[in-house]
């Protein structure tokens, strides 16, 4: 029988001490209340026993202890990971399924070269280095590709996923998950401080719906300006949850309303950001406040998915559906947590692709969905009919809009003649289709108007440190209790999910939904 406690599995640490921190990792996840299928549990306990068991070659123990001075010879040594599989004890699992899906996720939890290719062209050669333990291990689960029959169940991908999430988290001594116990207290709050300015201050309806089908998968559509952002939260409760948006201006908004009027205190434990370059907002935010937070450690915790709340891009969150090596962890924490998209409407045709082809997966494995959005063609509705959800519609009796129809194109005139009319508080929005033709208003504004510093331009081709102190300026300045009086020219960059309040909104004709988004404003 080997003995774990004699064989290294890093410089420092005993295959069996390893093991332990993987078993740490597993029963955290437990407490949590993430992890509960007892059968999963069990084939998770046998996959964390074995995966490192291949360590146990010469070739191995030999490379570790010179501490980098060896390195990895293929004549002296198999990829640990090849040579785990065979170790895994078919006695110990529940049925030869289950044997399997523990076999994979041993097989399969690094990705250094191509597992059954090495097997196929190597296999008797390889044998040669488990000789010395011939009577511990078993080759079944390598003949013929048995194990490959179940590569994709959905038992499998939540044992190879969790695997991967404890050994990441393990080896790289972070914590697996962080506790989500703040975003109900957080909402009460928020209500009691609008409810210091406005005593009759309540949940809404959208919002009541929203936090009795917490347990559901719902959608619901809901006039701009009902708060789907709390709607979402109270949904999402005390647990793990994603809000998926569409643009970085309105993810970085959502990010600071979670962590300012939500998260309260203790943000790096709570609240992350994710997109492609979050990291440089997390500096930039960073040293504007002048805090001393480990930017680059609380960056990692956002790409890990360990934090209870994250906003983030599709692209970061859903392309599992790729299946790329190592996908399985991603839907596996998909699995236990609750993903809102907001304003689906706003994708393209393949990011909405993917994105739909991905909320099914999640389904599929558990996790739950809440679709809210200002509009939701029918055709999105039709596509979505898997989640089988609660459905609503949202509206109320106020009369938000008057709206004119000139048939002509967008001018700086009419603009300029609406700001004059407008008196001292007259904040104007103008929306166009283009870069380009915002970029040609504003330089005929900017002939004609009495205070240029009262004219303003946003788009998405400002580099990002000018683009990230726009979007602060124009957060500022829409404030509902900002009086003042400007214009700001913008593109769709503003259309969804900015908590911005204007008083005149020019816009260029454009399909229906941008149309509403940007009334919505």
């Amino acid at each position: 029988m080997i003995d774990l406690n004699n064989f290294l599995a890093k410089e420092d640490k005993t295959i069996a001490q390893h093991n332990d921190d993987l078993m740490k990792c597993m029963k955290d996840l437990e407490i949590l209340g993430y992890l509960t299928d007892k059968n999963i549990i069990k084939m998770l306990t046998e996959a964390i026993y074995y995966h490192d068991f291949g360590k146990v070659q010469k070739g191995f123990q030999e490379r570790v202890k010179s501490k980098g001075k060896i390195k990895y010879n293929s004549n002296k040594e198999i990829y640990h990971n090849i040579l785990s599989a065979y170790f895994v004890d078919e006695e110990k699992l529940e049925n030869e399924k289950d044997y399997y899906r523990v076999c994979f996720a041993v097989l399969n939890h690094h990705d250094y070269c191509n597992a059954w290719e090495v097997i196929n062209e190597k296999e008797e050669e390889y044998l040669r280095f488990i000789k010395p333990f011939e009577e511990d291990w078993y080759t079944e689960c390598l003949e013929g590709n048995k194990i490959g029959y179940v590569s994709n169940d959905r038992e499998t991908i939540l044992v190879k996923g969790l695997l991967n999430k404890c050994d990441y988290s393990a080896s790289g001594g972070y914590k697996i998950e962080y506790k989500s116990d703040f975003i109900t207290k957080g909402l009460n709050n928020l209500l009691k401080r609008w409810q210091m300015k406005k005593p009759s201050a309540d949940w809404n309806d959208l919002q009541r719906f929203c936090k009795a089908n917490s347990d559901k998968n719902i959608i619901a559509v809901a006039q701009t300006g009902m708060g789907k952002t709390e709607a979402g939260l109270h949904w999402i409760g005390d647990n793990k949850g994603f809000f998926i948006l569409p643009l970085k201006t309105a993810i970085n908004a959502m990010y600071n309303r979670f962590k300012n009027d939500i998260a309260e205190e203790k943000t790096e434990e709570r609240v992350s950001l994710l997109y492609g370059d979050s990291l440089s907002y997390y500096i930039n935010e960073n040293n504007k406040n002048k805090a001393e937070l480990d930017v680059e450690e609380y960056n990692k915790r956002g790409k890990n998915l360990t934090l209870p709340l994250t906003v983030s891009t599709p692209d970061q969150i859903f392309n599992f559906v790729f299946k790329y090596n190592g996908y399985e962890l991603k839907l596996a924490t998909m699995s236990y947590s609750k993903v809102v998209i907001d304003e689906i409407q706003m994708y393209s045709p393949d990011t909405l692709a993917y994105l739909i082809s991905g909320l099914e997966k999640i389904h599929d494995m558990g996790g739950k969905i809440a679709i809210v959005t200002a509009t939701l063609t029918p055709f999105i509705k039709d596509k979505l009919k898997f989640l089988d959800a609660e459905y609503g519609e949202f509206t109320d009796e106020s009369i938000r809009h008057n709206m004119t129809v000139l048939e002509k194109k967008l001018n700086a005139d009419d603009i300029l003649k609406r700001y004059n009319e407008g008196g001292d508080s007259n904040k104007i929005l103008v929306v166009c289709n283009t870069v380009k033709k915002a970029q040609w208003l504003y330089d005929e504004l900017s002939e004609i108007i009495d205070n240029k510093d009262n004219l303003h331009i946003f788009h998405a081709r400002f580099v990002k440190n000018d683009r990230r102190v726009l979007e602060n300026e124009i957060m500022d300045f829409g404030k509902t209790e900002h009086i003042d009086k400007g214009i700001w020219i913008s593109t769709s960059v503003v259309e969804a999910s900015l908590d911005i309040d204007f008083d005149c909104l020019f816009t260029e004709l454009y399909e229906l939904t941008s149309l509403f988004q940007r009334m919505g404003r």
